[in-house]
């Protein structure tokens, strides 16, 4: 039985704590979340104090970080340091150096790190792997990435009107880029390695009340394979998200991509049309693989699906790109 310790139990740690449920071989033995007020969370012992928590429960084998973004690097290492593995919710940190110190610490406790990347696994995300591995388009020439989504005062502001926590707060939230679309980074990077960035424009048109961070952005790439990319994102779309939209064409075909999890494929050809066999899962599942993954790296030493490396590139590209705007 490989026991959690759960840090952070807002909308993402209560997630996570459904995610371990659902497998076998694992349980929540304590949770530490000092805006709890409860002592106990259905029979689940809460804690204000990290320190206390691990104190109180040696047995805790892993714990997952699901604090503000901020704060992931700085309890990720207060928890190697005490000996136990970290599953890191994304971003593994808001800072190069700060994900080198995660890493550094975790070889020296010789413990693992996870960096929670969920929708690798969703089943249009697999099949695009599927393609770009067996070159099922030809070589790629071109990449584009259009995300509008939503992000208001709903988001931002409490039912009082007062600020968030955390949301909006360049040191705590890091950004649009940390905060809502790194799945989106992360699956370039799955995909076709590292990006050089070409350029970068970010602005904040209508959240004035947030001026820490941008709004709206977009950058250009080249992948290791010479291919041309452009990734527009914004969080302007009034009510609601309106469009997540992955376009990836190559010399022997294309295929397109949409929805907030890639749940559509909207086009494809190419010259050997392929049949997408991979399970469709909902977003509570692919969480569940996630933590399947630690289980199965910590007990039977299989490999880890994001590691601490992977980690670090999502976060070194994402700030690359708010360098080349001038944002950092």
């Amino acid at each position: 039985m490989i026991k959690f310790g759960l840090l952070g139990f807002g909308h993402i740690g209560r997630k996570h704590l459904q995610s371990i449920r659902m497998q076998v071989g694992a349980a929540v033995v304590a949770i530490c979340d000092p805006n709890l007020s409860d002592l106990t969370w259905e029979g689940i012992p809460v804690y204000a104090d990290l320190e206390k928590m691990l104190e109180k429960h040696p047995e805790i084998s892993v714990v997952n970080i699901c604090t503000p973004n901020g704060l992931h690097a700085q309890h990720a290492i207060a928890c190697i340091s005490a000996g136990k593995h970290v599953v890191i919710e994304k971003p593994m940190s808001l800072t190069k150096r700060d994900a080198e110190q995660v890493i550094f610490h975790a070889l020296k406790k010789h413990v693992k790190v996870f960096c929670v990347m969920q929708n690798r696994y969703t089943s249009n995300a697999l099949f695009l792997k599927q393609l770009i591995d067996s070159q099922n388009l030809g070589k790629i020439a071109e990449i584009d990435i259009q995300l509008v989504w939503n992000r208001d005062k709903r988001y931002y502001l409490r039912a009082d009107g007062s600020f968030h926590e955390w949301r909006g707060n360049i040191e705590k939230d890091g950004g649009p880029l940390f905060t809502q679309f790194s799945h989106f980074v992360d699956l370039l990077y799955w995909l076709f390695g590292d990006l050089e960035i070409t350029g970068a424009q970010t602005s904040n048109l209508v959240h004035n009340y947030v001026p820490d961070i941008e709004d709206n952005g977009l950058f250009t790439f080249v992948t290791t394979g010479g291919a041309n990319g452009v990734f527009h994102y914004t969080i302007n779309a009034p009510e609601k998200n309106i469009v997540s939209r992955v376009l990836i064409m190559g010399e022997k075909g294309a295929i397109q991509v949409s929805g907030q999890y890639l749940e559509n494929i909207d086009l494809y050809y190419s010259d050997n049309i392929l049949v997408n066999e991979f399970p469709v899962l909902d977003n509570t599942n692919t969480h569940s693989l996630v933590i399947k993954n630690v289980i199965d790296a910590i007990s039977d030493g299989n490999d880890i699906a994001t590691n601490a490396i992977e980690g670090m590139k999502i976060v070194e590209i994402i700030s690359e790109v708010y360098r080349k705007a001038g944002k950092r």
